[in-house]
């Protein structure tokens, strides 16, 4: 709360005296010619800017440091159980997908993708399914197999845990069992690939043309 206080007064102090600035230019602009009032412009704008890069780094100093991750429970559909404590010193990448979800289909091969290279690596992948049945999953995954573990969502609790109430959603909670990073929408493999970075992972990117092209 300190922290959100904090940032909340950073940004008003910011939008107050860039509001001043604003109307300093604005009000010297009739008495100089269309050249003055152009870089008067420029500049209120580079104010403007300056205080939402400002903003923004002050915000993400404020959150540097990592939550733990809630006590969770997730149940693959072959029979596999990981909990909070199990995956101790792994890192989790946890997908919310649905069926239905287009964005879903769009990210599946790269989450599938990342399963296969990382597995060996101590990362478990597990794609967790939102609000849909089992025998409605099975019929999806029968035309449309994955690799890494699928997570029914009447087998977990993740779901309720990180309120995924809209899908794509990903979470990669790191070795010590804090979450590492979160992602709501979604960003292609190289972003998956970034949230994975920030748990430890050694990484590389793909070509953005190869990444969607597959």
């Amino acid at each position: 709360m300190d922290a959100f206080m904090t940032t909340h007064r950073f940004c008003r102090r910011g939008a107050h005296r860039a509001s001043v600035a604003w109307n300093g230019f604005v009000a010297s602009a009739g008495s100089v010619g269309r050249y003055a009032r152009r870089e008067k412009m420029k500049l209120a704008a580079c104010v403007l800017c300056a205080v939402v890069v400002a903003t923004s780094l002050f915000a993400r100093g404020a959150s540097a440091t990592a939550k733990l991750s809630p006590y969770f429970i997730a149940r693959t559909v072959t029979g596999e159980t990981f909990t909070s404590e199990s995956v101790k010193g792994k890192i989790v990448l946890v997908q919310f997908w649905t069926t239905g979800c287009q964005f879903c289909r769009d990210e599946q091969q790269a989450v599938d993708r990342i399963d296969r290279a990382y597995r060996n690596e101590d990362v478990v992948v597990l794609a967790v399914n939102v609000g849909e049945s089992k025998k409605k999953v099975a019929k999806y995954l029968a035309s449309h197999p994955r690799s890494c573990r699928v997570v029914l969502t009447h087998d977990t609790n993740l779901p309720a845990i990180y309120s995924a109430a809209a899908t794509p959603m990903y979470v990669v909670i790191g070795r010590d069992g804090r979450i590492a990073g979160m992602q709501r929408g979604a960003g292609g493999e190289n972003a998956l690939r970034c949230l994975l970075h920030r748990a430890g992972v050694n990484v590389v990117t793909t070509a953005p043309d190869v990444a969607s092209a597959q």
